[in-house]
C-alpha cells in the first residue's frame, strides 16, 4: 500500500462529543468564504469573533482590513480555498495571517476546512509543479505556526504542512456515520458502504465499522493526460451484495460528478436501492449535481466545508463541522 492509500484520519478523534471550554484570550477571524462555519467555531469556542472588512475592486483585487488589536492573541484564522475563487481566497487567508503576524499575536492558527490544491500533491507527469508544497510554504512564510483541516485528500499532502507547520487533520467520517444511524436509518441489515476507488478504501472502512456493515471499493482508472475516468463493473460476488441493499457511496471530495455518476450508474445496474453520496467536501455546481441526481442518486450528504450552492436546494444535506473543529484548535491553544 502506498502513502497516499493510507488513511488519512490518524490525527482524527473518533468521538466529536464536545464541552465548550472558555477561551478568552483567543480570537476567531471569519474569512470572507467560511463566515457561517466561523461563527459557528467561536460559538462552541466560546471565543470572540472578527468580521474583517473585505472590499473586492472591479479588477478582481481584494482589500482585507481588521481594525481590531490582535497582540498577544490567538488568532484563529478560518477560510476554506472553495471553488471557483480559489486562489482570491488563498490570497486572502495570507492577507489575514501577515496582519496577524504584523500585530505580533501570541498564537496564529489557520483553519482550512477544505484544502485546495490537496490532490495536486506530486508531480504526476514531468514538468508539473507540486501546488500543495507550495500553499503550504506560502501559510508558514506568512506567520501560520498551526493548521488544521479536515479530511485532506492524502497523508503526502498533509506531509507538507507538517514540515512547516504543527498540523492536524480532524475526519468528518463520524459525523458523517451518525447522520447515516440516526437520519437514514442505515444499519448492517439494509445497507452497504461502497468507496469508489482504492484511495478512499480506509476511509470507507471506517465509515462501515461505525454502521457496522460490510465494505465494497470499485476500481477506479484515471487517463493522467485527458482526464478521463472509467470504473470498473461489479463482480458477482459484489452483485449479489448490493441486490435490494441502500447504498452509502463514500468519497472525500465530489467535484463534476463524474466518479460518482459513473459508480452509481454501475450500483444501479447491480439491483441496489436508494445511494447516498456521503462526502467531506462538495464541489459540484448546479449542472453537475443535476447529473448525478439523473444517475440515480437520492441525496448528498456533506459538509459545511465549502458553502452551499442555493440552486442545488434539499438534495444536499449539510452537516456543521464545528463539533470536530473546535477540540482540535483547543488541542493546539491548551
Amino acid at each position: 500500500m502506498g502513502k497516499k492509500d493510507m488513511d488519512i484520519g490518524r490525527d482524527a478523534d473518533s468521538s466529536y462529543s464536545y464541552k465548550k471550554p472558555a477561551l478568552s484570550a483567543a480570537v476567531v477571524i471569519a474569512g470572507p468564504s467560511s463566515v457561517g462555519l466561523a461563527t459557528n467555531i467561536s460559538k462552541t469556542l466560546g471565543s470572540s469573533i472578527i468580521y474583517p472588512e473585505l472590499r473586492v475592486f472591479s479588477d478582481g483585487e481584494s482589500k482585507i482590513r481588521i481594525k481590531e488589536e490582535l497582540r498577544n492573541k490567538a488568532c484563529i484564522v478560518v477560510q476554506s480555498a472553495s471553488p471557483p475563487q480559489v486562489d482570491r481566497h488563498i490570497l486572502q487567508t495570507l492577507m489575514l495571517l501577515k496582519k496577524c503576524a504584523d500585530d505580533s499575536a501570541k498564537n496564529i492558527i489557520v483553519v482550512v476546512p477544505y484544502m485546495a490544491y490537496a490532490r495536486q500533491d506530486n508531480a504526476f507527469l514531468e514538468g508539473e509543479v507540486v501546488s500543495t508544497e507550495l500553499i503550504a510554504s506560502l501559510y508558514g512564510i506568512f506567520g501560520a505556526r498551526n493548521m488544521v483541516t479536515v479530511d485532506i485528500h492524502s497523508l503526502r499532502a498533509l506531509s507538507y504542512f507538517e514540515e512547516r507547520m504543527n498540523s492536524i487533520n480532524v475526519s468528518a467520517i463520524p459525523l458523517l456515520a451518525d447522520y447515516a444511524k440516526s437520519r437514514l436509518r442505515m444499519n448492517m441489515n439494509n445497507s452497504i458502504t461502497v468507496s469508489p476507488d482504492k484511495g478512499g478504501f480506509s476511509r470507507a472502512k471506517s465509515f462501515a465499522l461505525q454502521l457496522n456493515n460490510k465494505v465494497i471499493c470499485m476500481k477506479k482508472r484515471r487517463d493522467r493526460n485527458t482526464g478521463e475516468i472509467n470504473v470498473d463493473y461489479l463482480s458477482s460476488l459484489h452483485k449479489d451484495r448490493i441486490r435490494g441493499q441502500n447504498i452509502a457511496l463514500i468519497d472525500d471530495i465530489v467535484s463534476t460528478g463524474n466518479t460518482i455518476i459513473k459508480t452509481a450508474e454501475i450500483l444501479k445496474a447491480g439491483g441496489c436501492r436508494d445511494i447516498v453520496v456521503m462526502c467531506s467536501h462538495a464541489l459540484m455546481t448546479k449542472e453537475s449535481t443535476k447529473q448525478i441526481r439523473a444517475a440515480g442518486v437520492e441525496k448528498i450528504v456533506t459538509t459545511n466545508s465549502v458553502p452551499k450552492l442555493a440552486e442545488v436546494g434539499a438534495f444536499v444535506e449539510v452537516i456543521d463541522l464545528s463539533p470536530i473543529i473546535a477540540p482540535a484548535i483547543s488541542k493546539i491553544i491548551s
